[in-house]
C-alpha cells in the first residue's frame, strides 16, 4: 500500500513476477478497506499515506483483532522511527530504497512464521464438492468461479442444511462488516448452484 501510483505499479509488477497475488490501495482508509474485503496472507505499508498514516493503520488493524503479518516501509531510517514502527505491532521495517529481492524475501519470511491453517474436510452437496482447504468449488467435476464471499457463504449453508443460519454472518465478521453487508448476496445464488438437495456429508480425498 503506497500513495505513490508509480512504485504501487513498480512494485505489484515485481511482486507477481515473484509468485505473490497482489492488491494495492492508495491510502490508509483505501488499505483499511482492502483488508476489510479479504484479509492478505501479509500487508505491506507505506508510512507516509494520506489520510492515515501506516503505522496509525497497522495499529488500528491490531486493535480490530487482525493479526496477519505487516511490513512498513518507510524512507525515514532513524532509530526512533524504527522504533515506532515496531510499537504500532508492525512485523518488519523496511528502509527506502530497497531491493525487490530483499522486500520478496522478507515477505516470505513473515508467511513462513504464519502457523499452518486447519485442514478441513471437504463437503459434497449432491453433484457439488467444496473443498475448503483449496478453496476449490465443482459442481459435476465442472470447476465453479466463484468470488471469495460466495464461497464462504456457500460453505456456511452447506454446513447448516435446512436452516436459517446465523453463522451466515462468519463469512463477513472476520472482515470488519456491519451485519448489513450480510444482505449483499453472491451474484450465483447458492440455490442455484446446489439445486434442491442440501444434505451435506463429510468427503475425504
Amino acid at each position: 500500500m503506497d500513495d505513490d501510483a508509480a512504485i504501487r505499479r513498480s512494485l505489484e509488477r515485481g511482486l507477481r513476477l515473484s509468485g505473490f497475488a497482489v492488491r494495492t490501495a492508495p491510502d490508509g482508509l483505501g488499505a483499511l478497506a482492502a483488508v476489510a474485503d479479504g484479509p492478505p496472507d501479509v500487508l505491506v505499508l507505506d508510512v507516509s499515506m494520506p489520510g492515515m498514516s501506516g503505522i496509525k493503520v497497522c495499529a488500528r488493524l491490531r486493535t480490530d483483532g487482525r493479526d496477519l503479518p505487516v511490513l512498513i516501509l518507510s524512507a525515514l531510517d532513524e532509530t526512533a522511527d524504527r522504533i515506532a514502527g515496531l510499537q504500532a505491532d508492525g512485523d518488519d521495517y523496511l528502509v527506502k530504497p530497497f531491493a525487490l529481492q530483499e522486500l520478496v524475501l522478507r515477505l516470505r519470511a513473515l508467511l513462513r512464521r504464519q502457523p499452518p491453517a486447519a485442514q478441513e474436510q471437504a463437503l459434497r452437496v449432491a453433484d457439488l464438492l467444496i473443498d475448503p482447504a483449496a478453496r476449490t468449488v465443482r459442481r459435476g467435476g465442472c470447476p465453479l468461479d466463484l468470488t471469495r464471499r460466495e464461497f464462504e457463504l456457500l460453505k456456511v449453508l452447506a454446513r447448516n442444511a435446512g436452516l436459517v443460519p446465523s453463522p451466515v454472518t462468519s463469512c463477513w465478521s472476520g472482515c470488519g462488516a456491519t451485519t448489513s453487508t450480510c444482505a449483499a448476496m453472491p451474484s450465483t445464488p447458492p440455490s442455484a448452484i446446489c439445486g434442491a438437495s442440501w444434505r451435506p456429508t463429510a468427503h475425504h480425498g
